[in-house]
């Protein structure tokens, strides 16, 4: 026996498959198709989405039919839902604190990585046909690229020029590493902010203070990386 009629936006097929053994589901997405989301949204008991709007002359045509609006995101966008409305109708409404918290984790983890790899830098480097400027951009395979430099050089009998190639590529490497360094004061910082406000993100937040120290404690006041 069927709980009602439900007006739902495109979802995962299990998550469909599991309403329509509950209640008869009418699928619309109101973007693509927002005649359709005018027609149905007064006629059904509820409403299960992100992006449609439900306004007061949905709930005034429903007649008290419409019970509550699902919201399936964290929050309640005012300009998607009458509020006033819904409180004068006696409707629902509700949404989803948290739901997405991990994949909010998710994406700043990536982006501190991005932040780190100079991801953004390099992609726009590459729509650029700036492919000279990779080397601002591999950051410690360089030490391979100087080792298989100084191979060649062995071979080809120019041992003079092991030293200088090494240490050319040597420097390359301590400048990316002294950027890095640069870059975690406020990489922690925002890690902070992120565990504080969101719990999910706290397994993720494993960088310290001593983290920073260690590498900043490296170059000297100059910005110079420190022999050890």
């Amino acid at each position: 026996m069927s709980l009602g009629r439900v007006l739902v936006e495109r979802f995962q097929p299990e998550v469909l498959e599991w309403l329509r053994e509950r209640v008869d589901v009418i699928v619309v997405d109101p973007w693509a198709d927002p005649e359709s989301w005018e027609r149905e949204a007064p006629q059904v008991d509820a409403v299960i989405s992100r992006k449609g709007r439900i306004t007061r002359a949905h709930m005034e045509k429903s007649r008290g039919r419409l019970k509550i609006v699902a919201r399936t995101g964290v929050g309640v966008d005012v300009s998607r839902i009458d509020i006033d409305a819904a409180r004068e109708h006696k409707v629902w409404v509700t949404n989803m604190p948290g739901s997405n918290a991990a994949a909010v984790a998710e994406l700043a983890l990536g982006q501190m990585i991005a932040l780190a790899r100079h991801s953004v830098a390099a992609d726009a480097a590459v729509k650029g046909n700036r492919w000279s400027d990779y080397l601002r951009f591999i950051g410690a395979e360089l030490a391979g690229k100087a080792v298989g430099e100084s191979l060649g050089a062995l071979f080809s009998g120019d041992a003079d020029a092991i030293g200088k190639r090494v240490e050319a590529e040597a420097d390359k490497l301590k400048a990316q590493a002294r950027l890095l360094c640069r870059q975690l004061p406020p990489m922690l910082a925002t890690q902070q902010q992120l565990a504080a406000s969101l719990p999910q993100f706290k397994p993720y937040a494993t960088m310290t203070q001593d983290d920073v120290d260690d590498c900043t404690s490296d170059i000297d006041d100059k910005g110079v990386w420190a022999s050890k």
